[in-house]
């Protein structure tokens, strides 16, 4: 399974600077923000996660109100489940991993929960984290002419560049001509 990279702690940033020699740790600060900032806009960019059932059906909130205040909040899915099933319902709620999951026993809705992030990140989600870091800490340190190291060599950086766009959203190489 798949981690993202983090500089919170040592061990951390031992990993990150296996992956990423020059990653600028020296700001803990600095690099955190670059990865976070990496890792949402590779969250942001990736694709909505494919729902196995399209009928699983319609999710709602019911709230129960006493005295004019919230007491009591509950989800409830409308949805055809069989009579005697048992296990577990996932309805996503957004493309950020975010999903409401509803437990079964015997027909009978018996748990419910919120579930934020993935269970697991793709391994091309961490090293596309892994490069937009480096594209945003390069694009801080090009000059006023888009120039970076001694030499004066010159590229112009850009967030989300299309290699990365394309370890986020792989293209399966058929021609759409439709």
């Amino acid at each position: 399974m798949a981690t993202w990279y983090s500089a919170s702690t040592p061990q951390e940033i031992d990993r990150l600077l296996a992956a990423w020699s020059s990653a600028p740790i020296e700001n803990v600060e600095l690099c955190s923000m670059l990865l976070e900032v990496a890792q949402e806009q590779v969250i942001a960019y990736a694709p909505a996660p494919v729902v196995s059932d399209p009928d699983t059906g319609i999710v709602n909130f019911q709230f129960s109100i006493v005295d004019g205040a919230i007491v009591a909040t509950d989800l409830v899915l409308s949805s055809d489940v069989a009579d005697d099933f048992t296990g577990t319902v996932t309805a996503p709620a957004s493309s950020e991993g975010v999903r409401f999951e509803f437990e079964f026993e015997d027909g009978e809705v018996v748990g419910t929960s919120i579930v934020t992030g993935f269970d697991e990140i793709p391994s091309r989600y961490v090293y596309a984290q892994l490069q937009q870091a480096k594209n945003l800490w390069a694009a801080g340190e090009a000059d006023q002419e888009s120039n970076i190291g001694a030499e004066g060599y010159s590229f112009q950086p850009r967030p989300l560049d299309k290699v990365i766009r394309q370890l986020i959203r792989p293209q399966s190489g058929a021609a759409d001509v439709f």
